[in-house]
């Protein structure tokens, strides 16, 4: 009985130890959540506030995660300053991306308030092609019209926002400050020589490490938005590439079909010539062979140019989008460009070489953020314990605890880095070497496209318009027959057929500059 009494009585024991525990757990979280910010005295700054402020996800200061708001522009983004030493302060990038997206937003800045994780990707898109709303139809579609779908519905914009509503969230991850760990023991559990405590302790993070890691990641935002003007413009670029390629098939096919006329008029005027005793089977054949090989001409300008106005339709994300023709004026000109204009514009304003100068950024900043690695953090422990016993003892806990920097400074990771920022720095030279070298392959293809526009314009249309004139006076004086006159008319046709090859390559080439320097107005 003496020995299931005694059992008894130790179980007893336990439970009140447990709860004693327990409570002494409460307490000494809620006394120290008062006086740790004290301990604090380290060069980052710690969290301040109750419990729920500890516990609670917050954005990275407004100081390193706010983004620049977008702006209009045309080509002229202002040149980024790249600090060329580690340890220099961030330097403030400015960024504009252009406005006319309705669909997918420009970044918003990021609030100087604390707010939860989900506020950081709560920003509504583009729904993409599958949920695109009807669109009105009508029968004829402008560029800008064409444009404007483009902008608001294409998946390429939205895969680049994405990428920034990402490079925020990491930016907002690089600055939050270590939780606390909270714990609770009992070194020693026996009857009144019973111990219990509970401390809390928290990782004070020094040399700035927080500041450098999200001002490193805020560079990437920075990046992530000029990856998505450089979208924009690969999609606009395309769009009217293709416009003007579509425009020139539509008028290339209806001086196809006034060719095949012209063809079928001749057959016909040299078979009556020929029952009439006054021609030659041979005309007739090569005449056939020429009516012939005009209507395969029709069918391909066909085919391409009802093929490319779907291909309009898949440029712009809207497959159901119903282009029955487009409007427009290959006579007209675009602006006039100069290669050094154009060379200079993408080396410095391009938004590959504005990323390639934001690398080098990043890459210093990851660079400063090596070389403070080995500043050691310090791990503050403050606590609380009770003695039972008669009488009972209350005690206080408190220790500091860093790691000595004395064999892995961070070596290896800052010859890496520093390898990575030389790179970054050879990147730039030859991103830019690439830009310009497009750029004037680009200006080549304008200029020779341009040059012949102009020799057809100026001397081969007016002279084949002439020819044509002629021989109407002479067929209407009886000098020359019939066959003659429609010789002449299809010769101008012809030269015209030439002529639109030569506008399509002009404007083709011009929609390339025009993407190249960021251009918004086109033409």
């Amino acid at each position: 009985m003496l020995n299931v009494f005694t059992k008894k009585l130790s179980l007893r024991r336990c439970g009140l130890a447990l709860v004693r525990l327990q409570i002494c757990v409460v307490l000494t979280s809620l006394i120290l959540l008062q006086f740790l910010p004290l301990m604090a005295v380290a060069s980052e700054p710690a969290p301040k506030g109750k419990l729920w402020r500890w516990l609670k996800p917050a954005r990275a200061t407004s100081e390193a995660a706010q983004t620049q708001p977008a702006e209009n522009h045309d080509h002229k983004v202002a040149s980024q300053g790249v600090s060329e030493e580690a340890n220099q302060p961030l330097q403030q990038v400015s960024l504009e991306i252009p406005a006319g997206t309705s669909r997918v937003p420009p970044v918003p800045p990021a609030p100087d308030e604390a707010a939860s994780y989900k506020d950081v990707t709560s920003y509504e898109i583009s729904p993409g092609t599958a949920e695109i709303a009807v669109l009105p139809q009508q029968n004829v579609y402008s560029l800008e019209d064409l444009s404007t779908f483009a902008e608001m519905y294409h998946p390429r914009l939205t895969t680049a926002f994405r990428k920034i509503q990402s490079a925020q969230g990491a930016t907002v991850q690089a600055g939050l400050y270590p939780n606390p760990r909270i714990s609770a023991s009992s070194p020693q559990i026996d009857g009144n020589e019973s111990q219990y405590n509970g401390f809390i302790s928290q990782e004070i993070v020094t040399a700035r490490k927080l500041k450098i890691s999200a001002a490193a990641a805020q560079t990437a935002v920075t990046q992530a938005q000029y990856e998505w003007q450089q979208e924009r413009f690969i999609v606009l670029t395309e769009l009217r590439q293709k416009y003007y390629a579509v425009l020139a098939a539509q008028k290339r096919t209806r001086i196809l079909e006034e060719l095949v006329s012209i063809a079928t008029r001749s057959l016909d005027i040299s078979e009556r010539l020929f029952k009439a005793g006054e021609g030659a089977k041979s005309d007739i054949l090569l005449l056939d062979i020429e009516r012939r090989r005009s209507e395969v001409a029709l069918q391909n300008a066909q085919t391409i140019y009802n093929v490319g106005k779907r291909q309009l339709a898949l440029l712009v994300a809207c497959p159901a989008l119903n282009i029955q023709s487009v409007s427009g004026d290959l006579n007209t000109e675009a602006r006039s460009y100069q290669l050094d204009e154009i060379q200079v514009a993408a080396a410095n304003f391009h938004p590959q070489a504005s990323i390639a100068r934001l690398e080098i950024e990043r890459m210093s900043r990851l660079l400063q953020r090596a070389r403070v690695e080995p500043v050691p953090n310090f791990d503050v422990m403050g606590g609380y314990q009770r003695q039972i016993g008669v009488p009972a003892e209350n005690q206080g806990l408190f220790q500091v605890t860093m790691s000595v920097p004395l064999w892995n400074q961070n070596q290896g990771n800052i010859s890496s880095a520093e390898a990575s920022l030389s790179g970054a720095r050879a990147d730039l030279q030859k991103t830019e070497l690439e830009l310009s070298n497009l750029a004037a392959q680009a200006y080549a293809t304008y200029e020779t496209s341009r040059q012949l526009v102009e020799k057809y314009h100026i001397e081969i249309l007016p002279q084949a318009r002439e020819t044509l004139a002629i021989s109407q006076t002479l067929y209407a004086q009886g000098q020359i027959d019939f066959l003659r006159l429609l010789q002449s008319q299809r010769t101008l046709l012809e030269t015209e057929l030439a002529s639109i090859e030569a506008q399509e390559q002009y404007w083709v080439s011009a929609a390339g500059i025009a993407g190249l320097l960021q251009e918004n107005q086109f033409p």
